[in-house]
């Protein structure tokens, strides 16, 4: 499972961040260290985190209706100021060279993070594989992939210019 790996990742004492989404959110129920510092963009997930009582810190920003994301500029203005060991993104598609979401102000914030993160995990089924929507969010080399098994030529092909766990 995709997010039972993601969560071996996740050493005593990070700071993390999880990006708001369906498949980080199934990564929730797996985060059980005291002394783990998380750090989310969505209020979905900081109300989860809360309840298992894990220090939480939660980005503010507009309040994207869809995806319970906070984003816009004081969602970005607030990353920037924030180092984190570790970030759990999501994302709509991974194409041969680029990680890709469909909005532009996620987007934003995913590359923020990104920008953060001494290692960055994404999170993605391999449905998500051969996607491309439409604005770049970070080339592939950046980051590592955690997804299933699958036979697909593009994702051998990706791990020619990434590392890829497959579960």
């Amino acid at each position: 499972m995709i997010v039972k790996k993601a969560a071996e990742m996740i050493d005593y004492g990070d700071i993390i961040f999880i990006d708001a989404g369906t498949t980080t959110e199934l990564l929730l129920e797996h985060l059980d260290h005291s002394k783990l510092t998380v750090v989310t963009n969505s209020i979905h997930h900081a109300a989860k985190l809360v309840d298992k009582n894990l220090q939480t810190l939660i980005i503010g920003g507009y309040v994207k209706n869809a995806t319970d994301a906070s984003v816009g500029q004081l969602a970005v203005s607030q990353l920037r100021q924030l180092n984190f060991d570790k970030a759990f993104i999501g994302m709509n598609g991974i194409d041969h060279s680029f990680l890709t979401t469909p909005d532009t102000e996620e987007a934003a914030i995913k590359k923020t993070v990104m920008d953060n993160a001494q290692r960055t995990y994404v999170l993605a089924d391999d449905s998500k594989i051969g996607q491309t929507s439409f604005v770049k969010v970070e080339r592939l080399e950046a980051v590592t992939i955690i997804t299933n098994r699958s036979d697909s030529i593009l994702l051998k092909e990706i791990k020619k210019k990434t590392k890829v766990i497959e579960v």
